[in-house]
């Protein structure tokens, strides 16, 4: 029977299968002849340029093809008259649909193969990837073909069931499993997600298939009285009694589920229709540019859960049938089952409703109202669900107040006799209870059981409270108790809930000390260098915003770049004559002053007066940290700084030596300014122009003849930088973790930023940023933010389990993601007093050769002839630096490179030195004497080998 009914349909289906491969191999021949390939970079949402004529024919082609032969199963069997012949076979309907199932399988898998192999063999399909995902794809289109072919009379009838039943189906499951399943950092399911999905899209419609044909065949068996003959008790087994022994099987055992699923359904049809049609038309007003989906969704979505809630039971209220119940045709549980059961269905069939137009407008929008945003994103075009933010809590987000508003709605349902009060008192109570969690939902790291225990708690009430109800027992004494006892749980679990979110972080004493920190600095309008460096800075911009250069041709200079990337490396590269759009912008940045119009001395001079102050002040102060203008400061303070640097080595070049030793000490003043005491990245900006200063000093003492009262003032600059040691960098931890407490106080300030997409205005999200925060500062997640703060975000403390802390919350990457970590901090200030005591070291070798007119025979020379007070020590081992005149030698390149985050190392393959080259070193990270034989390290980079080795510029000689 098998191989007849595989026969009939290669047979009824080969011809048109044979045409769909003949055309279609004859369209991927076009395609792959004619058609543009692939688009590299081309949006996901346009299909044709991104995945190419050729495949997306393809995937089409097969498709179609699983589509067709699973829609033509069952329903061309209706259509053409033949199916009662196939059911006056002496086989059941289950064997009549696996033969059929395997036949159109037989048939799909040949057409399929067929495209397929067109489509490598023409280059259209060049992965096995795309061949797999291809197949998975009409496999999907044949098992929803079967399943509509079940159900529908016609095989056009049976595409049009399939497609929306899938198209639902996806949508049903893909909201649970992303709210399980969703990577927060890609806004897509993980892969256990991803598999379980297409897992439940492939078995559900086989299932569905299979349940609704063999219906007749189970019906006809539940409703047989044959009896069942028995085996005898004794002789041999293949025997029978005779027929007058047989006892009749017992009765089966019937659940009624059908029928209560039947008049759950009768009853909720009517009502649903209204209520549907009216969340259609609300999803429609969400269209509005104006209304914002995001802030109106909470009360649709718990306007939806209250009216399925109440309407599970509003049929028994409104026509007084409850008793018919209470007489127990029927177990209670079961009709509360059914009916809970379909009621939730219901309730998440509104929010798709509400949801609906929305997501066909981000679909025919192409996705791209939103850049970069998840599924969400666009539908309710915000930026509030994407990965930095709530991420996968964004379902949470939009199931939270259905939920409540159902479990809310059912059990007033039993309580009132009125379907209006029920919901009225359900939307109050429920809509209470939901806003209670908002705030900590938009607060980031809620769990699962704090969000749904209470409406579970509720359910359980209403559940308990059936019988009672069944009887019109409401009002006595065992229902009222229940009923109380129903609502203290409900309200214990909101208590442990709320008051877990505090005590789940363990509260630091020392959580504060940023507050008593940033109370002990000097105020902000103290008359400070910090101050003074700042205005000059602001000053310095609006001078570099009027000057205007001639750009610099092609073939013109060897060195590419903008301009602004070529005046950041003068400091390092040394000055380059041929640049003269560089050489232009240095003499007009400090000629174009006047073009201001006002009677302020020109900001270089303020410069000078700023670096001549003996405290260094705060440049960033942790008050007025944490906003764009404190990043605008910070980038002002490092252009100002590259800029007296780049003035210092181009007066040189113009004969002017002096002068750079005027700007190197005006920019490490500024540096020592940046770096004190303040933001981390306050500190990384000062530590960067200390670098260049170091990198700028070694050019200059590279290019400089004679001058031995130049070098004893850059000596003496030099060594005024070098702070004390140790570096601590519990200061700018504490504020940074200061400047984190404010932006938890005050989202507004910075949020909106975040949260605004590409070309919006920032206003249009200001509703927003309002709620999260007011979010914020309720009296548990404010107690929750000061203890969060105690982790030692600031400091890189972002264990798995911290960042649990604060999934979900918007802006979660101020916490995740803040500068450096402690170690990080202590190198970097290790590297770069390495630097600075080299390129000191240098200065004073320097002016003994020209005083001296030989090389030190050691460094404690140098505190002989009076240069220096000491030998300065390595900071890696605090043993005096380490130095040797080379006898002519070969560097070769380290066995390890020590990488910095604040520049990329020089090259480091073997260089030839001379003899007599005077070498200095230090141990490096390793802390491990190597003798200082690898490739050098240019001044001023942070980075190297095993030890970090310096050439000391000599005199005369170019580097």
């Amino acid at each position: 029977m098998m191989r007849a009914i595989i026969w009939k349909e290669f047979r009824e289906q080969g011809l048109i299968g044979l045409t769909l491969m003949v055309l279609g191999a004859g369209i991927l021949v076009a395609a792959a002849t004619l058609a543009d390939p692939p688009t590299p970079g081309a949006a996901t949402s346009d299909l044709v340029r991104f995945l190419g004529a050729g495949l997306m024919a393809a995937l089409l082609l097969s498709v179609t093809a699983g589509t067709v032969c699973g829609g033509a199963l069952f329903a061309a069997e209706r259509e053409s008259g033949t199916m009662g012949f196939l059911e006056s076979h002496p086989i059941s309907r289950g064997r009549l649909w696996r033969a059929k199932l395997l036949a159109g399988a037989l048939l799909v898998s040949l057409e399929v193969g067929f495209v397929l192999a067109v489509a490598i063999g023409l280059g259209v399909v060049e992965t096995a990837n795309w061949a797999l995902a291809i197949s998975a794809y009409a496999a999907l289109a044949f098992v929803w073909g079967l399943y509509g072919s079940t159900l529908a009379r016609t095989t056009l009838g049976s595409v049009g069931v399939a497609v929306p039943s899938a198209a639902a189906a996806a949508i049903f499951y893909y909201v649970p499993l992303g709210v399980a399943y969703q990577n927060p950092r890609t806004n897509v399911l993980e892969a256990e997600g991803g598999l379980l999905f297409l897992a439940l899209m492939f078995v559900t419609p086989v299932v569905l298939s299979a349940v609704k044909f063999t219906r007749q065949d189970r019906e006809r068996a539940a409703n047989d009285p044959t009896p069942i003959p028995h085996r005898p008790i004794r002789g041999d087994e293949s025997e029978l009694e005779p027929a007058s022994r047989f006892e009749p099987d017992s009765p089966r055992v019937r659940l009624g589920l059908k029928a209560l699923l039947w008049l759950a359904i009768r009853q909720l049809i009517w009502p649903g229709l209204a209520i549907s049609a009216f969340a259609v038309a609300l999803g429609l007003s969400l269209l509005v540019d104006s209304i914002q989906p995001v802030l109106v969704w909470p009360a649709l979505a718990l306007a939806a859960g209250v009216l399925a809630g109440v309407t599970a039971f509003a049929d028994e209220q409104l026509h007084d049938s409850a008793r018919f119940w209470g007489e127990r045709r029927l177990p209670l549980g079961r009709l509360w089952v059914v009916k809970i059961g379909v009621h939730a269905g219901f309730a998440v069939f509104l929010a798709i409703l509400l949801m609906l137009p929305s997501a066909i407008r981000a679909q025919t929008d192409g996705l791209q109202r939103i850049r970069g945003g998840g599924f969400l994103s666009h539908v309710f075009r915000t930026q509030l669900f994407d990965a930095p933010h709530l991420g996968s809590m964004a379902w949470s987000y939009l199931a939270l107040p259905l939920a409540y508003g159902f479990a809310a709605g059912h059990v007033c349902n039993l309580l009132f006799k009125k379907t209006v009060v029920a919901a009225g008192v359900a939307g109050l109570l429920g809509g209470t209870a939901a806003a209670f969690w908002m705030p900590s939902l938009l607060a980031g790291g809620t769990r699962p059981w704090q969000l749904w225990l209470p409406p579970v708690a509720v359910l359980i009430t209403a559940r308990l409270l059936l019988r009672a109800w069944s009887s019109d027992r409401l009002g006595t004494r065992a229902p009222l108790l229940t009923l109380g006892g129903g609502f203290a749980a409900t309200l214990l679990v909101v208590a442990a809930g709320v008051g877990y979110r505090a005590i789940e972080i363990d509260d630091d004493p020392t959580s504060e000390d940023d507050m008593r920190y940033v109370a002990g600095l000097a105020p902000l309008e103290a008359s400070d260098s910090g101050r003074m460096f700042r205005t000059t800075a602001e000053r310095f911009v609006r001078v570099a915003q009027t000057v205007s250069t001639t750009p610099v041709q092609l073939g013109t200079t060897p060195r590419r770049g903008t301009l602004e990337e070529r005046i950041a490396n003068v400091p390092f590269l040394g000055w380059q004559p041929a640049d003269f759009e560089v050489d232009e912008w240095a003499t007009k940045i400090y000629d174009a002053d006047r073009a201001l119009g006002d009677q302020d001395e020109p900001w270089f001079i303020q410069a000078e007066k700023a670096g001549r102050e003996k405290s260094p002040g705060l440049y960033e102060h942790p008050l007025r940290s944490g906003t764009p203008a404190s990043s605008l400061a910070l980038m002002n303070g490092r252009r100002m700084g590259t800029a007296l640097l780049v003035r210092g080595l181009q007066q040189q070049a113009q004969g002017r030596p002096n002068e750079f030793v005027a700007e190197l000490r005006t920019a490490l003043a500024l540096s020592r300014s940046l770096r004190n005491g303040s933001i981390v990245s306050s500190l990384g900006t000062g530590n960067e122009i200390t670098s260049r200063a170091v990198a700028a000093t070694g050019r200059w003492l590279g290019e400089l003849e004679g001058r031995p009262d130049l070098l004893r003032e850059a000596i003496r600059a030099i060594a005024d930088d070098d702070p004390a040691e140790p570096f601590d960098p519990r200061p700018h931890l504490l504020a940074e973790r200061y400047v984190l407490r404010d932006l938890a106080k005050a989202p507004a300030q910075w949020l909106p930023a975040q949260l605004t997409p590409p070309r919006r205005d920032p206003e249009q999200v200001a509703g927003v940023v309002d709620l999260i925060g007011i979010a914020w500062n309720v009296p548990w997640e404010r107690e929750r933010t000061r203890r969060l703060l105690g982790i030692g975000f600031e400091a890189g403390n972002r264990t798995p389990e911290n960042r649990t802390l604060i999934r979900g919350r918007p802006g979660s990457n101020l916490f995740a993601i803040r500068g450096q970590t402690p170690a990080e901090m202590v190198e970097n200030d290790r590297q770069l007093r390495t630097h600075r005591r080299a390129v000191l070291l240098s200065l004073a070798i320097h002016l003994y050769l020209l005083e001296k007119g030989t090389a030190p025979t050691d460094l404690a020379a140098l505190v002989a002839a009076n240069y220096l007070p000491s030998v300065p020590l390595d900071p890696y081992d605090d043993l005096p630096f380490r130095y040797r005149v080379s006898a002519g030698e070969v560097l070769s390149a380290p066995a390890v490179v020590s990488t910095n985050t604040m520049k990329t190392p020089a090259s480091l393959e073997p260089k030839p030195i001379p003899a007599g080259q005077l070498i200095l070193w230090s141990v490096g990270v390793d802390r491990i004497d190597s003798g200082g034989l690898n490739t050098a390290t240019r001044l001023g980079t942070m980075g190297g080998g095993s030890d970090l080795v310096f050439l000391v510029p000599m005199p005369g000689a170019k580097q």
